[in-house]
């Protein structure tokens, strides 16, 4: 018997929910990302629920944009409904200046790197996202309307592994109005955000339209239907590319990567254009891949011998010598970090840098993360960092990522280099290429 589509969600259909998505370790502890509305409201309690029931512990995590006036009152507000819950509820604020365009694009962006960087610093695995079956509607509605292929009308996925957290999505077969309802038998309030009745933001105006697409059958359901069929042929796509990459394409860890140039020929267009994908964006730090047309002309440079000294394209240089091609970091769009001891930093979307804790009883002190600038091969006088400097192509050696201070070079770990400081102690503790969309990764999940 079909559930009726205004009952709430029983603390067992959750479960069943989310243990598709696991393994779970015996005693989980999960994160919920919750704005505060209705949808991830529900989530965080379903969520909290399961978490007690197995002994384990679910923590909210309210992310303050400060995009809006009363924002913080708001997130304030969040936390104490979900605190009386019994739930406890951190508030993580995005600081610093903001974008005055694309500024949705760059929210999103902050907001899932406060929370991963939050789930990674405490060894959270798991973290759990309120997108529910009407999201992940507009979402294959959106890609429709931009021509999108097989990859992008798969639309969001139930899972998703990034370098340091699982995404999930337990509630993308669950419409919006049984989550409503779910608060509602609790008596459980949530926020109205303003931006949900805002028509500058697409996803508002196809809501509007919604009750005269339904009239030609274009309904939540037939929509996610779409989605499902999609995810399958997703999950062919990137099996034969994590494949072929796993074959043919080597990564280094000074953070470039190379393919023979043959790979173009041994397997199929669309595999070809899918592992210059992966390899663009993980070596251009980049989260989001670059436009299928750009892939194409590339390609079309490839079989003409256009290529050659270099292309660039997604902050990355494309070369060619006939026999291999380098995708390495364009280093003129590469921006400085500053950085203090004890701290850790993503350096470019592409580097995680950790610098050890100043010696006790002393002021940490500052440092600047910034590309290795030309001369320092004559700055150091070390035949030993020559050598190793050689082996790399040029345009490498200017993206590797370098420590500077007030007196200038302190380090070049990839090139083993550590200035002489007065205790010999050495600043850098610790440098790993973890690029913030891995090369390869788990497959388009289906459940």
């Amino acid at each position: 018997m079909p559930l009726d589509p205004l009952a709430p969600v029983a603390t067992r259909e959750f479960a069943t929910l989310i243990d598709r998505l696991g393994p779970f370790e015996p005693e989980p502890e999960i994160a919920i990302a919750c704005s505060g509305g209705p949808d991830s409201m529900a989530l965080a309690v379903l969520a909290h629920e399961w978490a007690v029931s197995r002994s384990g512990r679910a923590v909210a995590l309210i992310v303050d944009h400060g995009l809006r006036d009363g924002s913080a009152a708001e997130a304030a507000l969040t936390r104490r409904r979900l605190n009386s819950t019994g739930i406890k509820a951190y508030i993580l604020k995005w600081t610093g200046d903001k974008p005055a365009r694309g500024i949705q694009e760059e929210a999103r962006r902050a907001r899932y790197s406060l929370l991963e960087e939050w789930c990674r610093r405490r060894g959270v695995l798991h973290l759990l996202l309120a997108h529910q079956r009407d999201d992940q509607a507009e979402t294959v509605l959106q890609r429709l309307v931009r021509a999108s292929g097989p990859k992008g009308l798969a639309a969001m996925a139930p899972m998703r592994e990034t370098g340091s957290v699982r995404l999930l999505r337990p509630l993308l077969s669950v419409p919006r109005r049984r989550l409503m309802a779910t608060l509602s038998v609790r008596k459980i309030e949530s926020v109205d955000d303003p931006s949900n009745r805002n028509f500058a933001f697409e996803r508002v105006r196809q809501r509007a339209a919604m009750p005269v697409l339904r009239t030609l059958g274009l309904t939540p359901e037939s929509l996610t239907g779409v989605a499902q069929r999609f995810a399958l042929e997703r999950q062919d796509i990137e099996s034969e590319t994590g494949l072929a990459l796993a074959r043919y394409a080597s990564v280094f860890e000074e953070g470039y990567a190379t393919l023979p140039s043959a790979f173009l020929s041994w397997t199929g267009k669309r595999t070809v254009l899918d592992a210059l994908e992966s390899l663009i964006c993980a070596v251009g730090g980049r989260r989001y891949p670059t436009r299928r047309e750009r892939l194409e002309r590339l390609y079309r440079g490839f079989e003409n011998g256009a290529v050659g000294r270099g292309r660039t394209l997604s902050g990355c240089m494309v070369r060619s010598d006939g026999e291999t091609i380098l995708i390495a970091r364009e280093p003129g769009r590469i921006l400085p970090v500053d950085i203090e001891e004890g701290a850790e930093v993503l350096w470019d979307g592409r580097f995680r840098v950790r610098l050890k804790a100043p010696m006790k009883g002393t002021k940490p002190r500052r440092f600047r993360l910034e590309p290795l600038k030309p001369g320092f091969l004559k700055e150091t006088g070390d035949e030993t960092v020559s050598a190793l400097a050689g082996t790399l192509p040029a345009l490498v050696r200017q993206s590797l990522p370098a420590l500077y201070d007030r007196a200038g070079l302190v380090a070049v770990p990839h090139l083993g280099y550590p200035r002489e400081t007065k205790n010999g102690a050495q600043v850098m503790e610790s440098i790993d290429f973890m690029p913030e969309k891995p090369v390869t990764q788990a497959v388009f999940s289906v459940v």
